[in-house]
């Protein structure tokens, strides 16, 4: 899963600037969210090779306002289906994680 953690870099990215573009951010928190995303790109992207910037994009709060505000319009049976696809990705993160897999 090595490959991914580039994706959901870019999927924090894109998610910043359109909570941006379309003023779903302030400035302070899409400032915030740059820095929590610049710092460990900057700091250990290349030493890592991209490992665990999954990892360090889901702390970056601002992200969940852009999430929110995408799902509030969507209809309720398609937030329920992307609810429940994100519980199993979550759950099977979790248990390769648990079961020591080397997964970052």
């Amino acid at each position: 899963m090595a490959f991914a953690n580039p994706i959901w870099l870019a999927i924090a990215v894109v998610l910043v600037m359109v909570g941006t573009m379309k003023g779903w951010l302030s400035r302070s928190e899409w400032i915030v969210a740059a820095l929590l995303i610049l710092i460990p790109y900057v700091l250990q992207g290349y030493r890592m090779s991209m490992h665990s910037q999954a990892r360090f994009t889901s702390v970056v709060f601002p992200i969940y306002i852009v999430l929110g505000q995408l799902l509030a319009r969507l209809p309720n049976w398609l937030v329920v289906v992307l609810t429940l696809l994100s519980i199993s990705l979550f759950m099977i993160y979790a248990a390769h994680f648990a079961a020591w897999y080397d997964y970052y």
